[in-house]
């Protein structure tokens, strides 16, 4: 069980620069006594000199002359990382799409509408049921894809949810996401569904959509080729644990609230 060092964790917003700013505040967090806790999140947190970027800039800021990198973090395109992260393409870990394949059907089949795809919260839980002659189109999904909407405003506006409890383990979505898998172990979809909700990286991603104005889209070939920092699979873990831990006790204070 993580300890986590709430002072330091901060709201839902500021902590979701955590993926790629604090490998070493987590083993700070994780282990060790309060004041060493302290101590290790403030430096991983704020490393002193370190070149300045934004979270999720796809172009790193170059240092200045004065300036040099915190031990432990070397520079990268997507700007200073922990020495143990790679920084590697998206379509390199990770599917983005499931391969054509004859159409599914049962007597009533799982749909996922754009309406039903949250733009808060981890998880996609819900969906309708519909008849096959109702679903004319639809893009594959299965319970553990990443669904990332692509259309304006939708993908500006966070929508996105991993797929669980699917009664039959598959179903259909709109055709306006993307159904994104692990290609292998190397990376948790966890991980990655948060770091998709920087702010810095939505505006990056919008940017790069093709179009008419309403109707633009961000092309499947761009997503596979964005760059994304990739821990190791235990740092994914701690990472996407913290995260959660503190997302869930704020959806929790909320609800008390209203």
């Amino acid at each position: 069980v993580l300890a986590i060092n709430w002072r330091f964790l901060g709201d839902f917003g500021d902590y979701l620069e955590i993926p790629i700013r604090a490998q070493k505040g987590l083993k700070g967090v994780t282990n060790g006594s309060k004041g060493q806790q302290t101590t290790r999140w403030r430096k991983s947190m704020m490393p002193e000199r370190s070149a300045k970027r934004d979270v999720g800039a796809q172009r790193a800021v170059p240092l200045r002359e004065t300036e040099s990198l915190a031990d432990g973090y070397r520079m990268t395109e997507l700007g200073p990382l922990p020495e143990e992260w790679r920084v590697v393409k998206l379509g390199e870990v990770a599917n983005i799409g499931h391969r054509s394949q004859k159409r599914l059907f049962q007597v009533q089949v799982p749909f996922i509408p754009m309406a039903l795809i949250p733009e808060d919260g981890l998880y996609l839980d819900k969906w309708e049921k519909r008849a096959p002659q109702d679903v004319r189109s639809g893009v594959l999904v299965k319970n553990g894809d990443l669904l990332l909407a692509k259309i304006t405003p939708c993908l500006e506006n966070g929508k996105q949810g991993i797929v669980r409890n699917l009664p039959i383990g598959w179903g259909y979505a709109t055709t306006e996401v993307f159904p994104i898998y692990p290609e292998d172990q190397q990376l948790l979809l966890e991980f990655l569904a948060y770091y998709l909700k920087v702010e810095n990286v939505r505006q990056d991603l919008a940017s790069k959509m093709e179009g008419t104005t309403g109707r633009q889209r961000l092309p499947k070939a761009v997503l596979r080729e964005y760059s994304i920092p990739l821990p190791p699979l235990p740092e994914q873990r701690a990472i996407a644990h913290v995260l959660r831990t503190v997302q869930e006790a704020k959806e929790a204070t909320e609800r008390v609230i209203a």
